[in-house]
């Protein structure tokens, strides 16, 4: 008995073939402890399984092919992040807004997905939080009437900024 993956390192999205031959019985494909794919070996034994890759924290996973009785296990570096940067676009910088502005940001795209968390502090190293909206999947968002930023002293500033989240967590 023996199994292959096409590749041994990529990104979450991608299509990933597993072949194998030996197998007696239905062959169960795992991503770690995620089942990927299900197939059933022709009359000499041999499986094709393709999946695409699960979201998954950046690093080394486990694929097994397994009919049940023997299991086979290949490493597979995976969730290679390809997520781009993002910018921010209003306000700007500098720009007085309103207690309840509304927030945009660059769209990021990634084929494993993308959420944003969005942090807004009155210390320029974000040092404490005053606002922070996790698991946004727009690149925009009004403060509501309950987010309503306080105001600062006639010096002082709020900053903010927008992390992009992919499906490999980063």
């Amino acid at each position: 008995m023996s199994a292959e993956i096409g590749k041994t390192s990529g990104n979450v999205g991608m299509s990933l073939t597993v072949t194998g031959t030996g197998f007696t019985g239905t062959v169960t494909v795992k991503y770690d402890e995620t089942v990927v794919a299900t197939v059933t070996p022709d009359a000499s034994g041999a499986v094709n399984a393709t999946f695409p890759v699960p979201p998954s924290i950046h690093g080394d996973h486990v694929i097994t092919v397994s009919d049940g009785l023997n299991s086979i296990r290949s490493a597979f570096t995976g969730g290679v992040d390809t997520t781009t940067g993002t910018g921010l676009l209003s306000p700007l910088t500098g720009v007085k807004a309103d207690a309840q502005a509304a927030l945009t940001w660059q769209a990021v795209t990634d084929p494993s997905g993308v959420t944003y968390i969005l942090q807004i502090s009155a210390k320029p190293d974000f040092s404490i939080i005053t606002l922070q909206k996790q698991n946004l999947t727009l690149p925009r968002t009004p403060l509501t009437s309950t987010e309503k930023l306080e105001p600062t002293p006639a010096d002082g500033f709020y900053y903010w900024r927008v992390k992009a989240i992919d499906g490999a967590s980063q």
